[in-house]
């Protein structure tokens, strides 16, 4: 079966035929209305075809996605491990008073780490410390526009898509 594009294109080509013989009446050649019935039909299997595709790559993102959702839960799990495991050994070492455990093909070594901001109260903090976030607001430039007030830099646009169902 031919592609989907050459489909359309054979479809263009026959309506610019069609349109080049009709006569005065309207009336279509029958060979042209039985090409264009076939083409007609094709067309609709094969937009048939790409809906079955489409529906199967939908399904396949949604298990891509709980497998994503599924690998991630066991990665988060194992990094809580292996901090669990290392503030135990810290502890541990903390406990027993001491700095430094070597091991079979391991050192341990407890170290100061460099100082880090601590906030016990962000009221507090003046403004200065703090970024402020620029965010266009998109509906409300819509209603403005809408409302018939100009938006220097901005303007509405109809666009086009889809829909399968």
């Amino acid at each position: 079966m031919a592609r989907l594009y050459d489909l359309t294109s054979e479809m263009r080509d026959l309506w610019d035929k069609i349109d080049a013989t009709v006569d005065e009446t309207g009336e279509i050649p029958q060979e042209l209305a039985a090409q264009l019935s076939q083409l007609e039909t094709d067309i609709k299997k094969k937009f048939a075809a790409c809906c079955v595709v489409r529906a199967e790559s939908l399904a396949d993102a949604e298990m891509f996605s709980k497998e994503l959702a599924r690998l991630s839960a066991k990665k988060r799990a194992a990094e809580r491990k292996a901090e669990w495991i290392q503030n135990y050994m810290q502890q541990c070492m903390q406990d027993i008073g001491t700095n430094e455990v070597v091991c079979e093909g391991w050192k341990v070594k407890i170290q100061n780490s460099q100082p880090a901001v601590f906030v016990t109260d962000e009221t507090k903090i003046p403004e200065k410390f703090f970024a402020i976030e620029k965010k266009l607001l998109k509906a409300v430039v819509k209603e403005f526009i809408n409302d018939g007030e100009p938006v220097p830099g901005c303007e509405l646009r109809a666009g086009s898509f889809i829909r399968v169902y």
